[in-house]
């Protein structure tokens, strides 16, 4: 059972170190202030650290003497911070620093009743000490709960148990919005994916890398969703077109993986991938999302019979996504065309046609699938992953060898959203809004 502490004086100096340090040893620590300002420097300084907070919480002005079995020399009314770690015991349970799954949750206190939290999750670590095993990570999810976890079950699932799966699964989904004219189209006529593709490839990873990395909530997962929503506000998408793009964010990893990876998706984290991209659509406004990934996967493959099309655009961007491929750091050493063929022939046969690709023989498709498949079977074998690896860390993405700031990435189409100048005055850029109904009711024009 956890121990309540209150640091007096706990929002600066030895004060304030030793509530952190309380907190991340998995104590519930209130942190008193003399006023609301210190409070919410205090929950500045928190972040800066790394700790994300979504500032919506439980405030409270109260006069410390209400607080139990707090010894208090000072009645005076003062404003809280509190830290709060809870903790899920399992042998299982995942840690950063000790034995348990830590979530340090940081709310300001405040008459409103209202509470906010954010978390911070730690590796997927067993307890006692002992070497990480195989399905471990495996163990650790199906402790969650997919409806309510299912942030932390995707991060787990992406960036220790299949970085590799994700990354080229999420790549290949792309190929199947090309085939979608009304996709297609649009993508080649920016000249965004032809003329800059490896920009536009890694600014659209990033994007999406800045929300799983730091969560909806943070101020870097707000910034992402922000740039997603004013480059799609500037552009005539569908509805139907955003819901088939969620879905195959949703089913792409799901087949690929059970058919490549060295184990099979278990049921949590489906239903998790699922529930974490409908939550990604509600922030862009889009509606209507199917409820489950098998009800992805059903309208995946209902939209792709009736819109899968052959459109010039979509082999355009579909050519420059392939030649991308060829770039990277292991298919640079190999010949060009060998990593095309290989490409080409992981895809199904709908795809390559709508793209206006030449098919492939059975025996040809099989042998590129076992090449892959050959490698999750030794991935098995090997030891599992103890640090997570997100999109940003990849060896693919090297356009920003400097870093880069995620309200800066994407395209800045003219009449739309300016970019950014260098004062860092973003003006309207900085609008958070989903897309507006009407934005969505356009008609498809396939």
């Amino acid at each position: 059972m956890s121990k309540t502490t209150l640091a007096t004086g706990g929002n600066r100096g030895l004060g304030f170190s030793a509530a952190k340090a309380l907190a991340r040893s998995g104590a519930v620590v209130i942190i008193g202030a003399r006023g609301e300002a210190a409070a919410r420097k205090a929950v500045d300084i928190v972040e800066e650290e790394g700790l994300t907070t979504d500032r919506g919480g439980a405030m409270v002005s109260k006069p410390v003497s209400d607080l139990p079995r707090a010894r208090i020399r000072d009645r005076r009314p003062r404003a809280f911070l509190a830290a709060r770690t809870t903790k899920r015991r399992s042998h299982q349970a995942m840690s950063g620093c000790d034995d348990d799954a830590v979530r340090l949750q940081c709310a300001e206190l405040d008459s409103s009743g209202v509470g906010h939290c954010a978390r911070r999750q730690g590796p997927p670590l067993p307890v006692g000490g002992r070497a990480m095993k195989r399905f471990d990570g495996l163990r650790r999810i199906e402790q969650l709960d997919p409806a309510s976890d299912f942030h932390e079950i995707y991060r787990i699932s992406s960036t220790y148990e299949f970085p590799w799966d994700y990354f080229n699964a999420l790549s290949f989904a792309l190929f199947r919005t090309f085939a979608v004219p009304s996709v297609g189209r649009l993508l080649a006529g920016t000249g965004e994916f032809t003329a800059r593709s490896q920009k536009r490839f890694e600014d659209t990873v990033l994007i999406l890398d800045a929300v799983l990395e730091h969560g909806f909530a943070s101020v870097e997962g707000r910034a992402a969703i922000r740039r997603m929503n004013q480059m799609h506000r500037a552009y005539p998408i569908t509805n139907a077109d955003y819901v088939y793009v969620l879905s195959t964010f949703v089913v792409q990893p799901i087949r690929w993986i059970d058919r490549f990876g060295w184990r099979r998706l278990s049921e949590t984290e489906k239903a998790a991938s699922a529930e974490y991209y409908r939550e990604l659509g509600r922030h862009l406004g889009v509606t209507d999302m199917p409820r489950t990934h098998q009800e992805f996967a059903a309208h995946l493959d209902s939209y792709e019979v009736q819109r899968f099309a052959h459109h010039p655009g979509g082999r355009a961007v579909g050519d420059a996504a392939l030649d991308l491929f060829t770039t990277f750091p292991l298919a640079r050493h190999l010949p060009a065309t060998l990593v095309r063929r290989l490409a080409l022939g992981l895809m199904d046969d709908p795809l390559r046609a709508a793209l206006g690709y030449p098919r492939f023989s059975r025996a040809e498709q099989s042998l590129c699938a076992g090449a892959v498949r050959l490698r999750g079977r030794v991935v098995r074998l090997l030891p599992p992953r103890t640090e997570a690896l997100y999109a940003r860390q990849r060896p693919e993405l090297r356009s920003y060898p400097q870093g880069y700031d995620v309200s800066r990435l994407g395209t800045f189409p003219t009449g739309s959203a300016r970019s950014p100048g260098e004062d860092g005055d973003f003006g309207d850029v900085f609008d958070d809004r989903p897309r507006p109904a009407a934005a969505r009711q356009v008609s498809d024009d396939h």
